[in-house]
């Protein structure tokens, strides 16, 4: 019953922390999130479930790819995310080296931020 300022910080940053790793891991009763949607829960919450301070917080330190990520993309490409875009986990910037040459020093870079009809479809 305890509502606002009544709660302490840490305990609204384990909050938050705690209904991530629920969701983004498997249960008996349901699958796992996947990573975006477990974040995308995360934002939605913000300013009712969740401080909004804390949520945005979050949205500026969180990355659901990783660095080095190995992903697999919507254009039918892969490749892996060297870099993040701030404040947007979910649309990082990806290295794809095209399968047909197999030479690596032939790669382009895709930053999802502005190629918004490309996203990754699943971690590889």
């Amino acid at each position: 019953g305890l509502r606002d300022k009544q709660i302490t910080k840490f305990a609204k940053i384990v909050c938050i922390c705690d209904v991530y790793d629920a969701v983004s891991n498997d249960r008996v009763y349901r699958k796992k999130f996947k990573l975006n949607e477990s974040y995308e829960l995360i934002l939605s919450g913000s300013g009712s479930a969740f401080d909004k301070q804390l949520v945005l917080d979050f949205k500026n330190t969180f990355a659901i790819y990783p660095l080095g990520c190995h992903v697999k993309l919507s254009n039918n490409e892969d490749g892996y995310v060297i870099k993040q875009n701030q404040g947007f986990p979910d649309r990082p910037i990806v290295r794809v080296i095209p399968k047909d040459t197999g030479n690596i020093s032939c790669f382009h870079e895709i930053n999802l931020l502005y190629n918004t009809n490309v996203v990754i479809l699943k971690i590889i």
